[in-house]
């Protein structure tokens, strides 16, 4: 009886190739299963209990078809995700945006941020217009909850969005602005998106004002004596905090590129208040500064090179002397 339950188990060692038998092994004890371990993004499953999703866990999808997907492109400007989230938007003096150009990747290669510029059904080049982001699942948000006007995408990676904004001066022509531009990068983190800075309140569009009636006044019977309200100190405001070396090199290549040999690296900054300077680190390939200026909510580049006058900016000229300049 002995023989027969050892070549039994001889027999299962041959049968079974899981590692573990060897001669002289007690085939009646039970052996331990191998461990095995279970990689997840959610959270940890216990044996036996049914598999389920995070509340907090996101699907980016990157890795299939983007649901804004068509013709080949990650991202088709008719496609019904794209055309019903710019039909959500308000219309304009009862005109409709439509989508005039977005992200332009091949399917295969598609960005974890997509975006869509939508401007006025027959506009001009001043006519209100927002810039809508998407990914893989569908439609996140608009670049601001108001019209813009002279907006455009002036880059992107993976993850990011860069807006550039501009508005009218007093005196510009209707289709050549001179404000600006002030260049918000927009990052995609899960299924938030937060912006690098404000949107300029000069870039944004007037909405159609609504007709009412004008309240009727009581002007007062007696005459009170005039009281004088003391002058409002101005404060200059620092924003040095949000002067980064990659937040200024970005600002820089964004709007210089053509001028700048690359690679454009910047290494050292001086800041004060709103104004900035930028300076290349010492081997770059051509020496140079930008000058940076925090307007309208974000910085923007005001000039490049190596033998510009500070002053020559608007740069205080306090401020010019303490950079040096």
């Amino acid at each position: 009886m002995k023989r027969l339950v050892t070549a039994l188990g001889v027999a299962a060692c041959i049968a079974v190739t899981v590692t573990g038998c060897k001669p002289g092994d007690d085939i009646g004890s039970p052996t331990k299963s191998p461990s095995v371990t279970v990689t997840s993004t959610g959270t940890a499953n216990t044996t036996g209990a049914p598999a389920s999703t995070p509340a907090n866990s996101t699907t980016t999808g990157t890795t299939g078809t983007p649901a804004t997907a068509g013709g080949g492109k990650c991202l088709d400007l008719t496609s019904p995700v794209v055309t019903r989230a710019v039909g959500n938007i308000d219309t304009y003096y009862g005109k409709d945006l439509v989508a005039v150009r977005g992200t332009d990747a091949k399917l295969g290669n598609c960005p974890k941020l997509m975006w869509v510029e939508a401007e006025l059904r027959g506009g001009t080049a001043s006519s209100p217009e927002q810039v809508l982001f998407f990914d893989a699942d569908g439609f996140l948000r608009t670049d601001t909850d108001r019209n813009t006007a002279f907006t455009s995408v002036v880059g992107s990676t993976d993850n990011t969005v860069s807006v550039a904004y501009r508005w009218l001066n007093k005196n510009d022509a209707n289709a050549n602005p001179t404000g600006g531009p002030v260049t918000v990068v927009y990052t995609l983190n899960g299924k938030t998106i937060t912006a690098s800075g404000n949107v300029p309140s000069q870039s944004l569009a007037e909405g159609p004002k609504a007709t009412t009636t004008a309240p009727t006044t009581t002007q007062p019977t007696s005459t009170q004596p005039a009281t004088s309200t003391p002058a409002a100190t101005t404060t200059t405001v620092s924003h040095c905090d949000s002067a980064t070396p990659d937040m200024l090199q970005g600002v820089a290549n964004m709007q210089y590129g053509s001028q700048l040999v690359q690679p454009f690296t910047i290494g050292n900054i001086q800041c004060a208040g709103d104004w900035a300077i930028g300076t290349t680190v010492s081997s770059a390939a051509q020496p140079a500064r930008v000058a940076f200026h925090y307007t309208g909510g974000g910085w923007s580049a005001v000039a490049v090179g190596s033998g510009f006058i500070c002053r020559d900016t608007g740069m205080p000229a306090a401020t010019a002397s303490s950079f040096g300049c």
